[in-house]
């Protein structure tokens, strides 16, 4: 499902037009995006979104076959909760 299936999608089920539904996606996101970064969200019936941060490691240039230092970076996990699994097995 696209960005714009799911705002067409919340414009039919609410009073909102569909301009106004992409506003409040746009900012539920952004919301979301933040408190990911934060340190995480947990949303009752959806799940929880965790930052993973991964340490400096050395790895290989696929190209090359030298050694390199992979930089340490963080990145985004999600945790369903049962509801949502549950939801998705009917």
């Amino acid at each position: 499902m696209t960005k714009e299936e799911m705002v067409a999608m919340l414009a039919q089920r609410s009073i909102l037009s569909k301009a106004e539904a992409e506003r409040q996606f746009n900012a539920v996101i952004e919301v979301l995006g933040e408190a990911i970064a934060s340190g995480g969200a947990k949303i009752p019936g959806l799940g929880i979104f965790t930052v993973n941060a991964r340490a400096e490691r050395v790895g290989r240039n696929p190209r090359t076959g030298e050694p390199m230092t992979i930089a340490p970076s963080r990145s985004a996990a999600f945790r369903p909760a049962a509801a949502l699994k549950a939801r998705i097995n009917r």
